[in-house]
């Protein structure tokens, strides 16, 4: 199918359901999900009164503040009694203004009874805050059109007119087609949701675009023109298919049906029939299957009671020409809109046919007349499981059964618009879908039956799912549209014989492939997984649509052969009666596929499709088949534990392949020493859903893990016991396993060290009590980083420290090892490194390749490791993303393989080989990086590991440590990549012995420490003194070398005026210290011309080279004078309280350079600078 342009309402905060089930309840999906809700609502509840259903579940929500008042307004769109189940479907919109929310569409499914089956909504909260622009429109229903039309880049070439005008508060029009669309465009007012969460009023409208490529349904924001969003009705099969994932290769030109002399079959055929047709009838899946067959009358009484060719409800048909109630087909190439006409007797025989279509030869008769009749058929078909009139089928008339009519199906034969290709337009009920079938080179694929069926398949799911007025349910990343399709086409055309594990390819005919061919499809469908290997994880990389709702086939085909061998086959397809004792395995796979579409919501996922089958089972039969069905869901990876994510996104599933039908399994751990650390996430129980039990044993109350605290347990044989409760589909049940507790020797002796200084080297000792042993030295009393190996460590603590001696077994202290292997895609595989931190940069890891027989066939990626932590992991898969290994991995569980690690010097690390024989590994020769490596360089011995049983729910895990095939038991166990083993150790014996602490004592005398003298300095009168840096002038002395000496405050702080205390700190390496502390005092300089008292104060003669004389001019008494030099230090004081006017006194003593002269008296005082030569 070309790319479809879908919505994503994953955008929304819509609401979680029943059956479209967040991510918590997926995993924990019950019996409950199918019984317990039948008591969701009161049974007192009539038929028709689904109003009280709905509110009350909306008052649910608004209970959970999940809606606002104002949010819980509804509009049913469509409401139908099955014919199958007896269940009342209603669908219905969220309204705002009145007005219908393009999105919201979810739906209700009540019993006979006015129970709940299954219910979902889809509502969004704040509609009023979401509202953006405004509530009425700017734009009429034609202006909506002409901007669609501009950005759908369609030429507008004929007149836009109202056709019927506008009603009701949505302002329902028709328009006419503007040359833009080959039937009338239907405008109506809805809101819709915008990429940004935003609410805005839109019209809705629909264009089948003139070259039948699309038919676009969209929402044009009805102020501004925009597409707020669109859904293409069209659903297109021209398929680019890639058969690289075959199991075999397949001969198309084989094994081709036999064709028969078809003028020899027209004359010995009956004459003058009446109302029959030629044709390859069903289970006939094309002409390679069969010959034509005449069909008399095949019309069925209750869902075509007028014949195929009535369309006013009276006795007798309407039309002689291929055109009825059901179907209207014609040729629509190169002689378009012809029809064969078969006179009043509606005799379509007759019409000559070859298997080469030419040009020439186009056998249209023959072409139409089996198109007419194949949608005839499967309509008829369809109509017993309930897709009839209330439930949206295809019919001009609806014969007064509800539902709204003059939709018939406008089925164009050797379609001229393209080529291999097939497609089906599904608008809402009500509307004409148009089925368009195409040639292929020199097949006409209006003879491939399956490939007919599949495009009906379209109009079924698009009716059937969300209900039959809305049409874009399935524009989904995760939507199942192409799978339901090919489970159509494949189911009708078994034959008495077939078995589940045939190979059923879709398309062999219209691309020309013969009997038996591959089909468009990754894989056939069948029962076998070697044949078919597709699981739940195949969609996250399949491509969309066809290759995920290829996946969803496959497992709707795992379902038809488990009823078929529950229930047996029936090749009367009509035969549906609703009785488990009466309808065969395949009448009941259709009853449950059709009525599941009913019940699952609007754009859905896997689980909810699988829930919503499960769900029709209990509606239909009671719930006879739940088991039945868990199994064949869960082969498929769609299991118990299976969980979707959003249905808007193909990658966030996890798929799981437990069933509630499992009894308890438990395989734990052998052994443990006691003295290790608490063991967390163990796991080994199945199915999930269980609780463990036992000494030590703490359930994690996931179902799936559990903690084991070895102290906790003490040394000796421990029991532990998994519990699985009874379910649906199977009694309660237990099963244990052992863990042995192993006593740990006693740790050695060892010596310390005391009063070291911080800095010199210090040596520690253990003394072994048995020689063959050796000491390792740690950082902690468990776990921590290694150290050291040896009786005496000698190192250079950083201070006052303990470390921890254990006695053990010799043996590496670490270890890379391959330690888990998934050989179903996708391929995975994980190394772990056991023991203490490495680091691994260098080594190399290298993997074999295709083809399986060569063991010497390499991978083209060889990846490089880095340091690993302690007891980490490291896994590769070829699943892209995260762990990529950077290509495909070519494994296989029914092929060989090997993966090896190699160091930097190109020595075997470690290695493990599968399925290979001892002589075959004996001739292994490859080059890795520039390195040659033979069997001589292996570790491994022996033959390969036997991985070779089916393990699509879990992974082949490293038992032991022998590198030979006894390491790898061969046996699937629940994969846990990405978690260390704790079952795999280092190969030596026993458990390393207790640890014992060495305590390394530091010195804690303290150092001593002398300050300079105080200091007074002078400054400027408003400047600030920066402190400069003491630390040179404090002294110290400690026993240990060279102790630091800081100050406080620190140099570069400036001070002001007055006195500051210093602190001064001799710390040593061990932390001891002691302090002192001494004063600067900062004076103030007048400046010079401020003060008359200063400039009557003289020194002279300044410079001097000794004498000097001090003249006070004033009549103010001097006190004294403090001479100190430019640090602040005083260097002499002289009395001056008995000085006259003159006073002479020496400097001779001081060194030369600048110093500071402090002239005091009582009240004030002045400061002089004086240079010394």
């Amino acid at each position: 199918m070309k790319n479809i342009i879908f919505h994503s309402f994953t955008k929304l905060n819509l609401l979680k359901t029943s059956i479209n089930l967040n991510k918590q309840q997926m995993k924990k999906i019950t019996w409950s999900l199918f019984l317990a809700m039948l008591f969701v609502v009161s049974g007192t509840m009539v038929a028709q009164n689904y109003s009280k259903a709905i509110n009350q579940q909306l008052s649910h929500y608004l209970e959970q503040n999940e809606l606002l008042p104002q949010d819980a307004k509804w509009q049913v769109t469509n409401e139908s009694v099955s014919r199958t189940s007896g269940i009342q479907h209603v669908y219905y919109r969220q309204l705002f203004n009145g007005i219908e929310i393009y999105g919201t569409e979810s739906s209700i499914h009540l019993m006979s009874n006015g129970n709940v089956i299954s219910k979902d909504s889809k509502f969004i909260k704040n509609t009023s805050q979401k509202l953006i622009g405004s509530k009425t429109p700017a734009l009429t229903a034609i202006q909506a059109v002409q901007s669609a039309a501009a950005k759908l880049n369609y030429a507008i070439s004929g007149p836009l007119t109202i056709l019927e005008g506008a009603t009701g508060i949505a302002r329902e029009t028709l328009l006419s087609d503007g040359g833009i669309s080959l039937s009338p465009i239907p405008a109506k007012l809805m809101y819709a949701i915008t990429d940004a969460n935003e609410l805005v009023l839109s019209w809705d409208i629909s264009i089948q675009e003139k070259s039948q490529q699309d038919w676009w349904s969209l929402r044009i924001d009805a102020n501004t023109g925009a597409i707020v969003n669109k859904a293409n009705w069209m659903v297109s099969c021209a398929i680019h298919h890639d058969h690289s994932n075959d199991v075999e290769e397949l001969n198309f030109n084989t094994n081709l049906y036999d064709i028969p002399n078809y003028d020899e079959v027209v004359a010995n055929s009956a004459a003058a029939c009446t109302e029959c047709y030629e044709v390859f009838a069903l289970p006939l899946e094309s002409p390679y299957y069969g010959a034509r067959t005449i069909e008399v009358q095949p019309a069925n009484p209750i869902a075509s009671p007028f014949g195929w060719h009535d369309t006013n409800g009276v006795a007798g048909a309407e039309h002689t020409k291929t055109r009825g109630n059901n179907v209207n087909a014609y040729e629509d190439g190169n002689n378009s809109g012809y029809q064969p006409d078969a006179g009043s007797n509606l005799e379509f025989t007759g019409y000559p046919f070859s298997q080469i279509y030419t040009n020439a030869n186009q056998y249209e008769d023959a072409a139409i007349t089996n198109l007419f009749y194949m949608n005839n058929v499967f309509h008829d078909i369809m109509y017993q499981y309930g897709f009839d009139e209330v439930g949206g089928n295809f019919q001009e008339n609806n014969y007064g059964n509800g539902g709204l009519g003059s939709d018939s199906v406008n089925a164009e034969a050797q379609d001229g618009s393209g080529t291999c290709n097939a497609n089906f337009g599904t608008p809402a009920d009500g509307g004409n879908p148009t089925m368009q079938m195409y040639i292929c080179n020199d097949k006409d694929g209006d003879f491939d039956n399956l490939v007919i069926l599949h495009e009906y398949g379209h109009g079924i799911s698009n009716r059937l799912t969300g209900g039959p007025g809305a049409s874009g349910c399935l524009q989904n990343a995760e939507q199942m549209g192409e799978g339901w399709s090919d489970f159509f086409g494949v189911l009708l055309t078994i034959e008495p014989g077939d078995v589940g594990t045939d190979s059923r390819a879709v398309g062999t005919y219209l691309f020309g492939q013969g009997q038996g061919g591959g089909g468009i499809r990754d894989y056939p469908y069948s029962t076998d997984m070697g044949v078919n290997p597709q699981t739940y994880d195949f969609i996250k990389t399949a491509a969309v649509p066809h290759g995920v709702g290829s996946v969803w086939a496959e497992m709707l085909w795992e379902v038809t052969w488990a009823l078929i061998d529950e229930h047996g086959f029936d090749a009367d397809v009509y035969s549906f009666t609703g009785d488990v004792n009466q309808d065969a395995g395949n009448i009941q796979a259709l009853a449950l596929v059709t009525e599941g579409m009913k019940l699952q919501p609007c754009s859905p996922g896997f689980v909810d499709g699988r829930d919503a089958i499960m769900a029709a089972d209990q509606a239909i039969y009671g719930g006879a088949n739940i088991c039945t069905l868990w199994d064949a869901f869960a082969k498929r990876g769609l299991g118990f534990s299976a969980s979707q994510g959003s249905s808007g996104s193909r990658s966030d599933g996890t798929q799981a392949f437990d069933t509630p039908s499992q009894t308890a399994t438990l395989s734990v751990l052998e052994e443990v020493c006691a003295s290790s650390e608490i063991l967390t996430d163990l796991g080994g129980g199945a199915p999930s859903g269980g609780t463990y039990s036992g000494p030590g044993v703490t359930d994690n109350g996931n179902g799936s893990t559990f903690t084991f605290d070895p102290a906790t347990a003490g040394v000796g044989v421990h029991t532990i016991n998994y519990n699985v409760p009874s379910g649906p589909c199977s009694i309660a049940s237990s099963d244990s396993d052992t863990i042995e507790v192993l006593a740990v020797p006693a740790g050695p002796t060892t010596t310390g060290v005391t009063d070291f200084c911080v800095g010199d080297p210090v040596t520690v000792t253990a003394t072994l009590n048995d020689p063959n042993n050796v000491i390792r030295w740690f950082d902690a009393p468990t776990g921590g980083n290694f150290l050291f190996e040896g009786t005496t460590y000698t190192f250079t603590p950083t201070g006052t420290v303990n470390i921890y001696a254990q006695e053990s077994a010799p043996g590496p202290l670490s270890q890379l090892v391959i330690s888990e292997i998934s050989l179903e895609t996708p391929d995975r595989f994980e190394i772990q490194n056991v023991g203490v931190a490495n680091d691994y940069t260098g080594y190399r890891v290298a993997v074999s390749d295709t083809p399986y027989s060569n063991i010497n066939a390499v991978n083209t990626i060889v990846n490089t490791l880095s340091p690993m932590g302690a007891n980490s992991v490291m896994d590769w898969n070829d699943d892209g993303g995260a762990g990529y290994w950077g290509n495909n991995l070519f494994w296989d569980d029914a092929g060989t393989g090997w993966i090896l690690i190699i160091d930097p010097n190109g020595d075997v690390v470690d290695s493990v080989f599968w399925n290979f024989s001892a002589a075959e590994i004996a001739g292994f020769n490859v080059t890795i990086a520039g390195f040659n490596i033979t069997a001589a360089d292996l570790d491994w011995t022996g033959v390969g590991a036997p991985l070779n049983s089916s393990c699509t729910s879990g992974s082949f895990r490293r038992v032991g440590d022998l590198n030979t095939a006894a390491d790898w038991s061969g046996t699937c166990e629940p994969a846990d990549f990405g978690t260390p083993n704790s079952d795999i150790n280092l190969g030596t014996p026993g458990c390393a012995g207790e640890r014992t602490i060495s305590e390394i004592i530091a010195e804690t005398e303290d150092p001593v420490i002398t300050c300079p003298a105080d200091v007074i300095v002078q400054v400027s009168q408003g400047e600030q003194y920066t402190l400069p840096d003491y630390t040179g002038s404090a002294t110290a002395t400690d026993n240990c070398p060279d102790p630091t000496i800081t100050q406080n405050p620190v140099a570069g702080t400036m001070v002001g005026p007055g006195v500051t205390t210093m602190t001064m700190t001799a710390t040593d390496g061990a932390g001891n210290l002691d302090t002192c502390t001494f004063t600067v005092t900062v004076d103030e300089v007048l400046g010079l011309g401020d003060n008359e008292f200063y400039n009557n104060i003289l020194l002279y003669p300044n410079p001097t080279k000794g004498s000097l004389t001090l003249l006070n001019r004033t009549t103010t008494q001097l006190t004294n004078a403090i001479i100190t030099d430019v640090k602040g230090r005083v260097i002499k004081t002289i009395d001056l309280s008995e000085a006259g006017m003159e006073t002479n006194f020496s400097l001779e003593s001081l060194a030369t350079g600048m110093y500071f002269v402090k002239i005091n008296t009582e009240d004030a005082s002045i400061v002089k600078r004086i240079m010394k030569q």
